[in-house]
């Protein structure tokens, strides 16, 4: 018997013996039903929302000032000329 069998044996043994004392409940099986419904119909992205709209945001700004930049540039050389 190796190390692992041992272990398996033991942890088997320990749930025996939880299973045994603390009385093992029966869930309500509607709740667990609309319990599964509701969270395949919840969709979670807050986190990822906000870095999408702070990645857009920065780069609409960077796209502003870079037209900006060149609209100035395009007004010098016409200026120079």
């Amino acid at each position: 018997m190796d190390q692992q069998d041992i272990f398996v044996a033991d942890l088997k043994a320990l749930e025996d013996k939880l299973k045994e004392r603390l009385q093992p409940i029966e869930p309500n099986q509607e709740f667990i039903s609309e319990l599964g419904k509701d969270l395949a119909k919840a969709c979670y992205n807050g986190p990822q929302r906000r870095l999408g709209e702070g990645l857009l945001l920065t780069a609409g700004g960077f796209m502003i000032g870079l037209l900006i930049f060149w609209i100035g540039r395009k007004f010098l050389e016409a200026e120079g000329d």
